[in-house]
């Protein structure tokens, strides 16, 4: 996190998998805490996904981050001990659950990443779609070159 702190520019590569990274997830979220207090610019790249489906956490990137959360929620409890639990005590079918047992908005990870995404997908950026590799680096140097034009607060 030290290298986050004393960096001047940043540049998130999003991808369809990126939220399946706890380690990516706490990374953007110092990002995004450092450029909102000192004058540091965030650069998003959407590369094959689009900025919305970051910013709602929907299709691919939701997928990658609902495997995430899930994750954190079964070691404490499996599924289907949850739906027992609030079919007792709510009078309520496991039908008619959803899926939804637990807000997982109030866990303090998840709801600093959902946030530091929705922020980071907002900021101005570059979208890559079906680009190969050596390409997606020659654009990057492009843009990376013209990044004096760029001011350091949005």
């Amino acid at each position: 996190m030290r290298s986050i702190e004393d960096s001047r520019f940043y540049i998130i590569v999003f991808s369809k998998n990126y939220a399946s990274s706890s380690w990516c997830l706490d990374e953007l979220v110092k990002i995004m805490e450092c450029q909102k207090m000192t004058e540091r610019t965030a650069f998003p790249v959407f590369f094959d996904v689009e900025p919305t489906e970051v910013r709602h956490q929907s299709g691919a990137v939701g997928e990658a981050f609902a495997k995430h959360v899930r994750g954190s929620w079964s070691s404490v409890l499996p599924l289907d001990c949850l739906c027992s639990i609030v079919e007792s005590c709510c009078n309520k079918s496991s039908a008619s659950l959803n899926g939804s047992i637990v807000d997982l908005e109030n866990d303090d990870n998840v709801g600093r990443w959902r946030n530091a995404m929705k922020e980071a997908a907002g900021l101005a950026g570059m979208e890559l779609k079906n680009t190969f590799n050596g390409l997606m680096r020659m654009m990057l140097r492009n843009e990376v070159a013209l990044m004096p034009r760029y001011s350091y607060r949005r």
